[in-house]
């Protein structure tokens, strides 16, 4: 019994009836939902790596805490961010994802429109490695 909870507890598939493809596509909802529309910053450790280096760190530090403080910033520059997933595509290893957001650019009180693409590699059910392109243009109100 107690061997089956330890083996049952490593288990880092979220569903267990889930292919590795829709775990990935997963992960990255979640990451979407919780951590850019909700700045629910506690979900990061279990889908962030012990490894990832945020492109958009300048210290180049790794792991969930190093993101959490990169995910800070950015919540200073963007308070009421509301991503949306418009597209997204999966494999075993790299979920990639076209992005858009209606947000208010804080340093200077404008909303603006920002789109983006990303490319995850997921390993072990937590994001490893990223790749990405956003633009954003300001909205004429």
């Amino acid at each position: 019994m107690i061997v089956f909870m330890l083996v049952a507890g490593c288990n880092r598939n979220p569903v267990p009836h889930m292919n590795i493809r829709d775990q990935n596509i997963q992960i990255v909802n979640t990451y979407v939902s919780e951590v850019w529309n909700k700045w629910n910053f506690d979900i990061i450790d279990s889908i962030i790596h012990e490894d990832f280096v945020d492109p958009a760190s300048t210290t180049g530090e790794k792991g969930p805490d190093a993101f959490k403080d990169v995910m800070a910033g950015l919540r200073g520059i963007f308070p009421d961010m509301q991503m949306t997933i418009d597209e997204i595509v999966a494999d075993d290893s790299l979920v990639a994802w076209k992005w858009s957001a209606v947000t208010t650019y804080a340093p200077q009180n404008k909303k603006v429109a920002i789109q983006g693409i990303i490319m995850d590699k997921i390993d072990n059910g937590r994001i490893i490695q990223r790749w990405g392109y956003w633009d954003d243009s300001p909205l004429h109100e």
